[in-house]
Parts: C-alpha cells; structure tokens; sequence
C-alpha cells in the first residue's frame, strides 16, 4: 500500500507523462499535415496533363496534335495550341478583356464572315483562349465558323 506521499509522486509523474504525450502527438500531428500540404501541392505542380488540339479549317480539312501541359501553370487553350502549331497562330490581346482574339490558324484568316471558334469538349467556349483552363483528356477544337446573324 502506498503513503500519502507516494500517490503524490505517481499522480505527478502521471500528470507530467500526459502532458508530454500530448505535445509530442500534438506535435507529430500539425507536422504531418504541414507534410500532406507540402505532398498536395507538389502534386498539383508536377501534374500533367495531355490534351488534343484539332483544327477544322472548314474545307474538309483537319489537323490533330496531342499536346502535353502542365496542370495550373501552362492549362490554357491558347498555350495548347501555341504549343501544337507555334508561329502558325496569330492573335491579338485585347486589355479590356484580358483576353485574346485568334486572327489566323494556318495561314488561314478570319475576316467579316468567318472567324475561329474555340470548342473544349464539344462546347463553344464562353472564355478566350487565354482564360480558357484545360484538364487532362480534353479535347481543343478551333472551327473556321460562319458569322451568321
């Protein structure tokens, strides 16, 4: 059986075991998380992503590149297709908008009745191509479209 003095000391070296524990696993645990933000975004920065750039010049013509890109830092549809056809695209940045106007693909030149379409995935693209963010497997296509009113 134990003195008064006894319990004493077990209930302090209980109490200060307790708190030890619980710093070290508090500890260890604000670390690990720290490692799994770190881990997240190294991921999200490393990401690739590959992505199909198709050009239909309207004439019966296409041409098809598969384009690799860096998810968060070089998504865009404006950078896939510099990407996939280089100095044969012009355009032209507009401040206002904050965004680009396509002006030719090709050669091929938009003009009062025909002006290049941007489709991601089958939809008309609200966005320029410069504000327009890819995802891996999406699928660019650039349409040589009618004006039509």
């Amino acid at each position: 059986m134990m003195s008064g003095g006894g319990w004493k000391v077990l209930s302090v070296a209980l109490l200060a075991w307790a708190v030890v524990a619980t710093s070290a696993t508090s500890f260890y645990y604000f670390r690990s998380s720290d490692l799994e933000r770190q881990v997240t975004s190294f991921d999200r920065r490393s990401a690739m992503g590959l992505a199909a750039v198709v050009v239909d010049y309207a004439n019966g013509s296409k041409d098809t590149f598969r384009v690799f890109f860096q998810i968060g830092r070089n998504d865009s549809a404006l950078n896939a297709t510099l990407v996939a056809l280089g100095d044969e695209v012009t355009y032209t940045y507009y401040p206002s908008f904050g965004d680009v106007l396509i002006n030719s693909i090709g050669g091929v030149v938009g003009n009062s009745t025909h002006f290049w379409g941007l489709y991601v995935n089958g939809q008309f693209s609200a966005q320029g191509a410069m504000n327009t963010k890819l995802y891996d497997g999406d699928r660019v296509v650039w349409n040589f479209t009618k004006v039509s009113f």
